[in-house]
């Protein structure tokens, strides 16, 4: 192997150290070495040809890591291919054919890199190959190993190997479904529903599972669902009475907000029989706000009533907002009150004053003009 190897270097260094143009005449000296050098280099190329030949003929039955495998075999196949593929290759065999000297092989370019691509696919492969002969060996759920599988066969498509034991596996889950989807009714669980759920709607399903196998699995999660929404509206319910009992607004106003969300979660309408236990809570609560919205605007007239009679208002304003304030039924405060009994003292001190002034002024009159007559 190493005298081989020794001739070849030897017969692609004299190949490669002259040019072999329509002129060139190579002296009595050269011409034996360069007919030594063209025979050990014709044996070459038909050699890698027929490595390459066997490694496609492999590559195309799906025997990928067979083809390898002989690729890399002494001498290393893609790496003798790079060692002939020299830059005189086709001067030399024009020369070779005009001299009648052994001439190469054409090298089968298209081949060598097709088994090159082989090598890249098998570092991408090599690693979920191992990851599902573990999960085959350990007996692993179906569902992991078609994981792998479907990553297999995204990562060799042409590969019929792995296309027809996805199909064939994923036939096996769907019958596995079928029966899972049964328990899930049997014992009401409802983490394996989701699973079931979300698997069987997956898009990367090969093969889809059938319609029945769907909508099997589809019920059994909705009947969950809304047993699962059920429960948690119970929950809720007795928050709520709870809230209402206090009394304690704040809380009841969140536990709305978690019924709401609730529904949406579960997927449950609004007018839900399920939702007549929280009707009378919901009622609370929009009394409490009306009732909250209604003190708000009593004390919002009450202030404006206080302001109007400190500022010194004309009377008929005051007793607009006096009215105002009076028609909650709210009691006013006992403040506001005083100064508004006040006013209205100070009111009448100063008609009955102005009442007495005029009456002043018009006996005056009257007196003033009996005087004048007389």
């Amino acid at each position: 192997m190493a005298d081989i190897l020794t001739e070849l270097r030897s017969a692609l260094a004299t190949l490669s150290g002259a040019t072999f143009g329509p002129d060139y005449l190579p002296t009595d000296e050269m011409l034996p070495r360069l007919k030594s050098a063209g025979a050990v280099y014709a044996f070459a190329t038909r050699e890698v040809n027929e490595r390459l030949s066997k490694c496609e003929q492999l590559l195309r039955s799906g025997q990928r890591s067979e083809a390898i495998r002989q690729a890399l075999f002494d001498p290393d196949l893609l790496k003798r291919f790079a060692e002939l593929d020299i830059p005189a290759r086709t001067a030399w065999s024009d020369f070779a054919g005009r001299n009648g000297l052994p001439a190469p092989a054409t090298l089968d370019n298209v081949a060598a890199t097709r088994l090159n691509q082989a090598f890249s696919l098998e570092k991408v492969v090599e690693p979920l190959l191992q990851q599902y002969r573990t999960l085959a060996l350990a007996r692993a759920p179906m569902q992991k190993r078609l994981d792998l599988l479907r990553l297999l066969v995204k990562a060799e498509p042409a590969c019929v190997a792995w296309v027809e034991d996805l199909t064939r596996f994923e036939q096996f889950r769907h019958d596995e479904i079928r029966l899972l989807a049964a328990r899930v009714r049997q014992k009401r669980d409802w983490d394996l529903a989701t699973q079931l759920a979300e698997e069987v709607q997956s898009p990367n399903w090969a093969t889809k599972p059938p319609l029945d196998v769907i909508d099997a699995v589809l019920r059994s999660r909705d009947e969950l669902l809304r047993q699962e929404g059920q429960r948690c509206l119970t929950v809720l319910a007795v928050r709520m009475r709870t809230a209402i009992r206090e009394p304690d607004l704040q809380a009841a106003e969140e536990i709305e907000g978690e019924v709401h969300q609730t529904l949406k979660e579960y997927g449950l309408a609004e007018n839900d029989p399920l939702m007549e236990s929280h009707q009378e809570g919901f009622a609370w609560i929009r009394n409490e706000n009306k009732k909250l919205r209604r003190i708000k605007s009593f004390n919002k007239s009450e202030h404006t009533l206080l302001q109007s009679i400190r500022d010194g208002h004309d009377w008929w304003y005051i007793m607009q907002c006096y009215r105002e304030a009076s028609a909650y039924d709210i009691p006013i405060r006992e403040e506001i009150l005083t100064a508004f009994h006040q006013a209205k003292r100070k009111r009448a001190t100063v008609q009955r004053i102005l009442m007495l002034g005029i009456g002043t002024l018009i006996i005056a009159s009257v007196v003033g003009y009996f005087i004048w007559k007389s």
